[in-house]
């Protein structure tokens, strides 16, 4: 590494100075940067890297210029102590403040989540709903942190497999083991924006896998149920009167997410601009808030009755989604249906019904959820003995 100091004219007074510095390592150079010093230009000595004079003002700066290259060659040896590879950019931030010579893993979530933040709804970057979800993740592993008393001490360098395993049992006490895993993954990436922004040396949990669990037999409703349901008269029940406008509104939104498949937050961002009329057919066309996935639905007969009776996709009622959850419950009650109904049922009895009763493949259905890939289908139905009947 060199270090050297350069006299830059100054603009406003064409005889003083200020002192800055430029670092090369293996020959490339830094950019400059400010020492914080000023004076004038006949008293630098260019080529001995010296102040001239013997005034209290140039041995005070004389200082300062041996205290900035003993930092920065301290720098450039405790990268080189890691054996990590060191350019003279690295030792310049650093410097500056830019970059930490150590990062515990709390300054490293600091750094990742400022960085997603900065590239919502960016090209190549993610969604605000995306975003949400890491914070959560990761303030899991910062309350970790906080109750295992490792939050200013854990380096970002130190992660290891020890220490995940331990997070891992920690979690399985609150969560599912699937979205642990997915915990878990989120600590991967943001050891692997460690080693790309060269924070770190290495991602010591490459490789490391939680064991997935399949996802449970999804609950649906069949086709003759969904009719039930459109049929029946909910005032019956006497004692669930008094929520009856609330129950046919949430049997509404239900009804129409059965047709369409969609999402409680799609369903709600829903608007008349979707419904486009292709080729004689009418769709819906949009974009999943979660992952900004297309989806495009065809209108069934079911659809076009809801739209046709509230009179329009923008009268289609809205409920929050714990509230639709809650009013479900009775509404299931009022119509005799046994299955358990929420939201996702919607989603699934959709899904249902396309792979199972109309035969569809894979491909068509994942696009009409809005799925990026026809694994995820698991979550919401699969193949099963129906639509492997052979016709005689």
């Amino acid at each position: 590494m060199n270090v050297r100091f350069i006299a830059r004219p100054s603009a406003t007074h064409t005889t003083r100075a200020t002192l800055q510095c430029r670092i090369s390592v293996n020959g490339v150079r830094s950019t400059a940067f400010s020492t914080g010093i000023e004076l004038s230009r006949s008293d630098w000595n260019a080529r001995l890297q010296q102040i001239k004079g013997r005034s209290d003002r140039a041995q005070t700066d004389t200082q300062r210029l041996e205290w900035v290259r003993s930092k920065l060659y301290s720098i450039y040896h405790h990268f080189e102590a890691k054996n990590r590879p060191v350019t003279a950019d690295m030792i310049r931030e650093t410097y500056v403040g830019k970059r930490r010579l150590e990062y515990t893993l709390n300054q490293l979530l600091e750094a990742f989540l400022l960085a997603k933040e900065k590239s919502i709804d960016q090209p190549g970057g993610i969604t605000k709903t995306s975003f949400s979800a890491y914070q959560d993740r990761l303030a899991n592993l910062v309350t970790y942190l906080t109750e295992t008393k490792q939050l200013n001490s854990l380096l970002a360098e130190q992660t290891n497999v020890a220490f995940v395993k331990a997070w891992q049992t920690y979690l399985l006490g609150k969560y599912k083991v699937n979205y642990v895993g997915k915990h878990i993954d989120l600590l991967k990436q943001v050891l692997d924006y460690g080693v790309m922004m060269e924070h770190i040396q290495a991602n010591r949990l490459h490789g490391y896998r939680i064991a997935r669990v399949a996802p449970d037999k999804p609950i649906y409703l069949t086709k003759e149920q969904i009719d039930q349901l459109e049929m029946a008269d909910l005032s019956t029940v006497v004692v669930l009167r008094p929520y009856l406008e609330r129950m046919k509104r949430t049997r509404t939104m239900f009804l129409f997410m059965c047709a369409t498949g969609m999402h409680w937050i799609d369903y709600t961002n829903l608007t008349a601009d979707k419904l486009h009329t292709l080729d004689g057919q009418q769709f819906l066309i949009t974009k999943r808030q979660k992952s900004e996935k297309e989806l495009i639905v065809p209108v069934t007969s079911l659809a076009a009755r809801i739209i046709d009776q509230v009179g329009g996709i923008d009268n289609l009622p809205k409920l929050s989604n714990q509230k639709m959850n809650t009013t479900l419950k009775l509404v299931a009650l009022a119509a005799g249906i046994k299955t358990p109904l929420t939201s996702k049922v919607g989603r699934k009895s959709f899904t249902d019904f396309f792979l199972n009763e109309m035969k569809w493949d894979k491909d068509k259905v994942a696009k009409m959820l809005g799925l990026s890939n026809t694994k995820y289908l698991a979550h919401y139905g699969d193949i099963d003995h129906r639509s492997l009947r052979l016709d005689q």
